[in-house]
């Protein structure tokens, strides 16, 4: 090919002769203009390009958009689905084409695509996001490349999704107590399902603490506790299930929960509790830690009064009140870490009683007082705290 290049060349660019055999004299002093056949320039530059001298090459055609994953998810209505969905434009040859933009349009079920459209990256990948519309059934939407480089008709492939509410099971794990600022001693097991019973398998979700109360039953909000949920996001197994077992309990004492949501998404707002039901534990007070005085100090009064309701409160080392801790009149936890709070009066004086529990946190006794300088003495373990009166 580089010979018949080079012949070529060498012949279109040679002088012609006139029939003589002799080249044409021109006068001395006119300029000189060759021309050329037609079409000529595009001769040499198709010689040259077939001599392999470094010409332009063509782009390659989009000839396929594959679904690399994410086709075929479950989620709940309005809800995003739980893995991404990935394309990849492809060559014909099956290489991955980079710098094309696919564009996405919803045709069935009122869902959204982010983005609308995306480029590919080096490997010829886009991903984006698809959350369902708020109706139970299938979806489905068209992925579509229409750039210059499309082979004939607009490249597309159309994907489907279900939206459905899953039926959540809490297999184990469920009421454990623990002491606050510990990690729970069980697993939580969780069984997730689809309506018609069927597991759901590698269903992607995510664990988040959830802020709730036991004031007027169990209520939650969407608001995050201070509780500690390491690799929150599971995805079930070949029988819908998946196994957590990151939950570190806060250092407040209270009921604790956990709310689901599909994918790693997030609260939308403070009343989205996420997929329930959801597994819950109880955060219990830690050992005594501190006594707080609950009393005035330091009163006066004439000898053999009785000073009413002298106590401590004692806390853990979260400043938790240590003893049955629900703010209602029935304690949640009967089990709840009680202490023995012991009072010692100085010589003259008396107390009744001499011992008691702690009733969510708290101990009493009632103080008589002899003449002159009096101590009280309440004593939880090696901790003490100590009151004065005044016997006049």
């Amino acid at each position: 090919m580089a010979e018949l290049f080079h012949a070529g060349l060498a012949a279109l660019l040679r002088p012609h002769r006139s029939a003589t055999g002799t080249a044409p004299r021109l006068p001395r002093a006119a300029s000189v203009s060759v021309s050329r056949p037609p079409g000529m320039w595009g001769l040499i530059a198709g010689l040259a390009v077939g001599a392999g001298c470094g010409g332009p090459t063509e782009a390659p055609l989009i000839a396929a958009l594959d679904v690399v994953s994410g086709n075929g998810q479950l989620a709940a209505p309005g809800t995003a689905l739980p893995q991404p969905l990935v394309l990849r434009v492809a060559a014909s040859t099956g290489s991955g084409i980079p710098g094309e933009t696919v564009e996405f349009h919803v045709t069935g079920g009122s869902g959204v695509v982010a983005p609308a459209s995306a480029v590919s990256n080096s490997q010829g990948l886009v991903s984006v996001t698809w959350t369902l519309g708020p109706v139970v059934g299938t979806q489905t939407i068209e992925a579509r490349a229409t750039g210059a480089t499309v082979t004939g008709s607009p490249v597309a492939v159309t994907l489907g999704a279900s939206s459905d509410r899953p039926t959540i099971t809490i297999v184990s794990g469920d009421g454990q107590i623990a002491t606050v600022g510990t990690q729970l001693p069980q697993p939580i097991v969780l069984q997730l399902k689809s309506s018609s019973g069927t597991p759901l398998v590698s269903y992607t979700f995510t664990l988040r603490s959830l802020t709730c109360s036991l004031s007027n039953g169990l209520e939650c909000s969407g608001e995050p506790a201070d509780d500690q949920v390491a690799s929150p996001t599971l995805t079930t197994g070949a029988d819908g299930s998946a196994t957590f077992t990151g939950w570190t309990l806060g250092t407040t004492v209270n009921v604790k929960c956990l709310g689901l949501y599909p994918g790693t998404s997030v609260p939308q707002n403070a009343s989205d509790v996420g997929l329930g039901p959801f597994p819950c534990a109880t955060a219990e007070p830690g050992p005594p830690a501190r006594l707080v005085k609950r009393s005035q100090d330091q009163q006066q009064g004439p000898a053999g009064t009785t000073l009413l309701s002298i106590g401590v409160i004692v806390e853990d080392q979260f400043l938790n009140p240590v003893g049955c801790w629900e703010q209602t009149t029935a304690c949640f936890d009967p089990n709840a870490p009680e202490v023995q709070v012991t009072f010692a009066a100085s010589a003259g004086g008396t107390v009744s009683p001499s011992q008691a529990t702690t009733e969510r946190g708290t101990a009493v006794t009632d103080w008589t007082i002899a003449t002159g300088p009096n101590t009280l003495t309440i004593s939880v373990g090696n901790l003490s705290i100590t009151y004065s009166a005044t016997g006049t």
